[in-house]
């Protein structure tokens, strides 16, 4: 007997009363379901059939039980694998086998008992068969479609179920003997059959390519918000104007509740979700030759009429072409949400660009015609979570002409288009005007400019704009005589000129972006209204002064100028670290003007000039290395630095002794016994401080410049002695006063041997440069005066008797003198002697060249009275009352100093003063 069994075939959990709508490349699990209820039942009857036998008296043998369930595919879907998979069995059943059929189309899985051999009783058999789920799975994992299954084709899946038992029963009360021979056939259920063909075991399974919807849009264009449907729009040549990109989008809004309705299938549209979308609406504008955007243009799109649905997500420019991309403000997770933003927007989008203007070539009174491109497309995944139920949307929309709205020029035609002119005549023109770079006002054009090594230079960009005077005037007489230049009106001035210098690498700007940058020639109607240091690189923009609002103002300005227009760079100096001497180094220049003006005459007659002029090297200026170029350029170098050895024959000046006031000139001089003698040095300097302000004169240098002279490798050593002779000493502390140097000088060591004393002396302040030297010279007074105070006469000398005091002075002085602006170097070796001047030369010895002081004691008149020097008179010491003790020193006799020793190296000093000046001027000739 053959007892039918519910069955259904299933993908997934959906029982297929309708086709299951799959993607292409999904995966799809189909599921055989038998329901075993009935079989439970019929072990309940085969129990009472037995007569109430207890089932554990009724014994089996050679139990055996199978089922077979199978899965026929259409030729269009393949199996991926065949890994069945049994569920609901409570481990009663087990899959035993599983082949292929039908070239592969048809899977067979069997399944049995597990250890039937193991049931011995119809109660063992009963419980196992009741312990199973009523619905018994078999899974079938997994098929696909092949590349033959087409879209929004039905293709039948089906399959098919059966099973046996077969035992031998005994009942063991009675001995009956029953012969089980069970078979079941699976029949398709009544809930889960396929309306196609609900008499099989079936169902059906389609995938369906995209929603394609291709449709149009319609779009305009329009210029200042006129959408130019009668006629050419005029508009003034400079102004700039609006271009409005309209898109009518009450069309897609009818599309979207379309979809809806189809659908949506009564449920709401959140239940619709969407995935892997794609959005986008593009507006774009096609400029004509003659059209240009403006420089800021992409600052100036406005999106109007989206109210936060769609925003601008991007913006690109091609020259001539501007695209503006607009997407959806927020993630569309439903339908909804698309018809939220859809719907939420006014029916006419639009895409302003306020930033179009014609080109400075455009013609007036021509046709240009914009050309405008809207489009849009929305692609996405839209999955009804209630039905399982994917569709995928691809919409494109392309735009047309709005109708209501076509060019004037073209009313037939579906291209997006506007059209706009302009009236304006345009006077262009280019020409060159003369420029030259200068340094230090020369024109470098009959040889290279050489300059010392450390000189800052001003340089100089000029221009000619004689031509452009001539220019204006021809301009004027170009009018009728009734519109005068005050007559002529002018609009959207632009009048400049603009100069860069460009130094070489081995160049410098000492100040940098602070470097001093002037216009001159430009008579308070010009101005620098631009200039910056870029690198090595100078650039100055020059303009009017005043607005411009008639011709008369632009001729007036022009002519109210110098004929030579010119920029003047201060501190540009040679780097000597990358700059090699005697090395020709080239700097370049541009130099050239504009004047663009709307002109309006009393008629209304309306001129657009657009002049310009490109500097060319001037005549008479050319670059001596490159005579016959037009570029402005000017080449210059530096001197190599000379070293020259400077030895001076000893150089001689006057020195005296004297003792107070009295020279000894006339008479020896007379003192007492036991009376302290002052000694005074005296050196006049006055001929070396004149010959310094001569030299000064001579060469017109300042103070300023002596800094400008580096001293290095000084070494001086100045001597000068004072010899006593035997019958006079020192006393233990003399006091010695260095006076009238004004705190320019010092002593540096003093010593005694026997009765003469050494001084070494030398400037004070460090020697660094020739200012230093300077300043120690002409800051003493023109008598340089030493006092010793401490000698007097000794047990040995006699009274009345002529004793002769001797001074004598040396010096030496090294130095390399370096002029800082050239590098010249000059090596001196100097070195000096004294003499005895001729208006305090010795009484004794009046033609004598030595340096000497002759004096005598009276005899004690009162020798009852000792003279040990303790009590002696004061001394003899200068009457000078201008005069003045600078300093005052107690040292022992060993460091004793001596005035005529310093005045030898006050007279060293200053001939080296001499000297020094003389090498400066050897620096100011190279």
């Amino acid at each position: 007997m053959t007892l039918p069994l519910d069955a259904d075939l299933k993908l997934g959990d959906n029982t297929g009363n309708d086709t299951i709508v799959v993607e292409k490349t999904d995966t799809m699990d189909f599921v055989g379901v038998l329901n075993v209820k009935a079989i439970k039942e019929q072990m309940a009857q085969i129990q009472g059939n037995h007569q109430g036998a207890n089932p554990d008296e009724i014994s089996l043998e050679n139990l055996n039980t199978t089922f077979t369930a199978k899965l026929n595919l259409p030729k269009e879907l393949k199996f991926e694998k065949t890994e069945p998979v049994l569920e609901g069995a409570d481990s009663v059943f087990k899959i035993e086998g599983i082949t292929k059929e039908n070239d592969g189309k048809t899977a067979v899985v069997t399944f049995k008992l597990i250890n039937a051999e193991n049931i011995k009783t119809f109660a063992q058999l009963r419980d196992k068969i009741n312990s199973v789920n009523d619905e018994l799975k078999v899974v079938f994992k997994t098929a696909k479609f092949d590349n033959t299954a087409n879209t929004n084709i039905d293709y039948e899946v089906t399959g098919s179920i059966t099973g046996n038992l077969t035992a031998e029963a005994t009942n063991k009360a009675t001995g009956t003997i029953i012969n089980f021979n069970l078979t079941w056939n699976g029949k398709q259920s009544d809930a889960g059959k396929s309306n196609s063909n609900p008499d099989a075991i079936a169902l059906s399974v389609r995938h369906e390519g995209p929603v394609v919807i291709k449709d149009k849009i319609y779009g305009d264009l329009l210029i200042n918000d006129d959408t130019q449907h009668d006629k050419v729009i005029e508009l003034a040549k400079r102004d700039a104007f609006k271009v409005t990109g309209l898109l009518n989008v009450a069309p897609i809004k009818a599309q979207m509740k379309k979809i809806q309705e189809q659908y949506q299938n009564g449920n709401l549209a959140t239940n619709l979700k969407i995935s892997d979308m794609k959005n986008e609406f593009t507006a774009s504008i096609n400029l004509p030759d003659g059209l240009e955007f403006t420089n800021n243009v992409k600052e100036k799109i406005v999106l109007s009429g989206a109210k936060n649905h769609f925003k601008i997500s991007k913006t690109e420019l091609d020259e001539k072409k501007l695209t503006v991309t607009l997407t959806l403000t927020n993630e569309a997770k439903t339908f909804e949400d698309i018809l939220t933003a859809v719907n939420g927007v006014e029916d006419d989008l639009k895409v302003e660009v306020d930033g179009v203007k014609f080109t400075d070539k455009s013609s007036a009174n021509t046709n240009f015609t914009i050309q405008g491109d809207v489009s849009g497309l929305f692609e996405a995944k839209v999955t009804n979570v209630l039905s399982s139920k994917v569709m995928n949307f691809n919409f494109a929309w392309s735009g047309v002409q709005m109708r209501g709205g076509e060019d004037s020029t073209a009313p037939t035609s579906d291209k997006i288009t506007a059209t706009v002119k302009h009236n304006t005549n345009t006077i262009s023109a280019e020409g060159e005007l003369e420029g030259d770079l200068l340094v230090n006002n020369d024109t470098q054009h009959n040889d290279v400019y050489t300059v010392k090594m450390n000189d800052k230079m001003i340089l100089t960009g000029l221009l000619n704009v004689k031509p452009i005077k001539e220019q204006l005037d021809q301009l004027v007489k170009a009018y009728p005589s009734a519109n005068t230049p005050e007559n002529i009106k002018v609009e959207n001035v632009d009048t400049s000129f603009t100069a860069t210098m460009t130094l070489p690498k081995e160049l410098k700007l000492v100040d940098g972006d602070k470097t001093i940058i002037e216009l001159v020639g430009a008579n308070d109607k010009f101005k620098i209204t631009d200039k910056k240091v870029e690198g090595n690189t100078v650039t100055v923009k020059m303009s009017l002064v005043k607005k411009a609002e008639t011709f008369k103002d632009i001729k007036d300005a022009v002519e109210g100028v110098d004929n030579d227009l010119r920029v003047n760079v201060q501190g540009v100096m040679f780097d000597t670290t990358k700059a090699k001497p005697d090395t020709n180094y080239t700097i370049n220049g541009t130099v050239g003007g504009n004047f663009k003006a709307m002109a309006i005459n009393t008629l209304g007659k309306t001129i657009d000039f657009d002049y310009t002029w490109k500097g060319v090297q001037k005549k008479d200026g050319e670059d001596s290395t490159n005579p016959n170029s037009k570029d402005i350029t000017l080449t210059l170098k530096y001197q190599k630095p000379t070293t020259q050895d400077v030895k001076i024959p000893t150089q001689i000046l006057p020195g005296d002794i004297l003792v107070g006031d009295d020279t000894e000139h006339d008479k020896v001089f007379e003192t007492l016994q036991g009376k302290k003698v002052a000694f005074t040095g005296s050196l006049d300097v006055s001929s070396v401080k004149q010959q310094m302000e001569k030299i000064k004169r001579m060469y017109g240098k300042s103070d300023q410049d002596a800094e400008d002279i580096l001293i290095s490798d000084y070494s001086s050593v100045f001597e000068a002695t004072l010899t006593l002779p035997e019958e006079m000493d020192f006393d233990a502390n003399p006091v010695i006063s260095l006076l009238n140097d004004n705190g320019k000088f010092k002593i540096v060591d003093t010593k005694v041997e026997g009765k003469t004393v050494k001084v070494s002396m030398t400037v004070k302040k460090e020697v660094k440069t020739f200012a230093d030297l300077q300043d120690a010279v002409l800051g003493m007074e023109d008598k340089l005066n030493v006092l010793v105070d401490g000698a007097k006469f000794n047990e040995k000398a006699k009274p009345d008797t002529n004793y002769t005091v001797r001074g004598t002075m040396t010096g030496q002085l090294k130095a390399k003198a370096t002029y800082a602006l050239s590098g010249n170097v000059i090596n001196f070796d100097l070195t000096w002697n004294a003499e005895q001047s001729k208006d305090g030369a010795d009484a004794i010895n009046p033609t004598s060249k030595d340096i000497t002081f002759t004096l005598k004691y009276k005899a004690n008149e009162n020798p009852q009275t000792p003279n040990n020097g303790e009590n002696s008179s004061k001394p003899d010491t200068p009457k000078n009352d201008k005069i003045q003790k600078k300093t005052t020193n107690n040292v022992k006799t060993n460091d004793l100093s001596n005035i005529v020793l310093y005045s030898g190296i006050m007279i060293i000093s200053l001939l080296g003063m001499v000297v020094v000046l003389y090498g400066r001027k050897l620096f100011q000739k190279r």
